[in-house]
């Protein structure tokens, strides 16, 4: 069994935001602006330094959810089908 790596999350991503959108804008003890939050959960990457800066700001790592969700995913599958294929060789 071997698991292809690679996920279309976008479609997840833009539904779950969809259900709390409208509760960041308003929510007084969130962690960031909603600014911020929109950059974050968007689906585009973001490419340069400055954009990481200005637009995620200097903890984020200019990571959006996206990338978090897909790196992850692709993780997960590497892992899965490494530790399968040393269960067929054992």
């Amino acid at each position: 069994m071997n698991c292809s790596p690679g996920s279309n999350s976008v479609p997840l991503i833009e539904s779950q935001v969809n259900l709390i959108d409208e509760v960041m804008q308003f929510d007084t003890r969130k962690l960031g602006t909603y600014d911020e939050f929109r950059v974050a959960v968007r689906a585009q990457e973001v490419k340069s330094e400055s954009q990481i800066t200005e637009q995620h700001g200097p903890g984020h790592h200019g990571m959006n959810l996206k990338e978090f969700i897909d790196g992850r995913h692709d993780y997960l599958i590497r892992k899965t089908n490494e530790l399968l294929q040393s269960k067929v060789n054992k």
